[in-house]
């Protein structure tokens, strides 16, 4: 379970992302899809948005196996009406699932969103970001995004 300060933290950041218009929703996840915060709390399905949004990471990690390493850092799928992101922070995600005429400076909110997360991380935990399964990995975020 999470302190509150750090809930607030990371609810800060949620929140930071889902006041721009047209997001119906954001969350935090771990590595195993399991919601650590979500907003808004009713009316947004985060525990189904997190498990999809790993899934869509783990596919296009495994399809450019060997072409891109260290694998997807930035996933951005945009349908005919979702905009959908997952973009990962230090050791958790930020999935964000936003209507497809949300502008392009969601984008800028979104990474905004991240930094404040790994800035928290690396404040709170340094010692788990230098060591398991994060040790010899750059943790600042390359934006590079696959859209599809």
């Amino acid at each position: 379970m999470k302190t509150a300060k750090q809930q607030n933290k990371f609810q800060t950041a949620v929140e930071y992302v889902t006041e721009y218009a047209g997001v119906k929703g954001a969350l935090i996840s771990d590595s195993e899809g399991l919601t650590i915060i979500k907003s808004p709390d009713d009316g947004f399905d985060g525990d189904f948005c997190a498990a999809m949004g790993l899934e869509l990471v783990n596919i296009v990690d495994k399809n450019l196996r060997g072409l891109a390493e260290p694998g997807c850092e930035f996933l951005s799928v945009k349908t005919g009406e979702d905009w959908i992101t997952v973009a990962k922070s230090s050791i958790f995600y930020l999935i964000v699932v936003a209507e497809r005429k949300a502008d392009d400076l969601l984008s800028v909110r979104i990474s905004r969103a991240l930094e404040m997360i790994t800035t928290y991380m690396k404040e709170k935990y340094p010692a788990l970001l230098l060591s398991g399964e994060l040790a010899g990995r750059k943790i600042e975020k390359k934006m590079e995004a696959y859209n599809v």
